[in-house]
């Protein structure tokens, strides 16, 4: 997904995060860009890390962002429920 938005979303800052994934390898972040996020009135700045997942996930939401938007994961149908307000 990066190589069709990276010129849109401005510079990238360095970063020296790595995800650590199911099979215990270590993806190395690309950098990170600062994005503001409004989802249905609930708005922050969140720092998205790039990842090249080689295809595993498009996104991965941080703890942070899902605790401010209290998303709860609906395990029968794979989605995430934001509750607002």
């Amino acid at each position: 997904i990066w190589g069709q938005w990276q010129n849109d979303f401005g510079n990238v800052i360095d970063s020296v995060v790595g995800a650590k994934v199911g099979s215990g390898h270590v993806i190395k972040s690309k950098g990170c860009i600062v994005l503001h996020v409004n989802v249905e009135g609930v708005a922050c700045d969140t720092v998205f890390e790039i990842l090249d997942s080689q295809g595993a996930f498009e996104v991965l939401l941080g703890k942070p962002w899902l605790g401010l938007t209290r998303a709860v994961r609906e395990y029968n149908d794979d989605t995430l429920v934001i509750r607002v307000g």
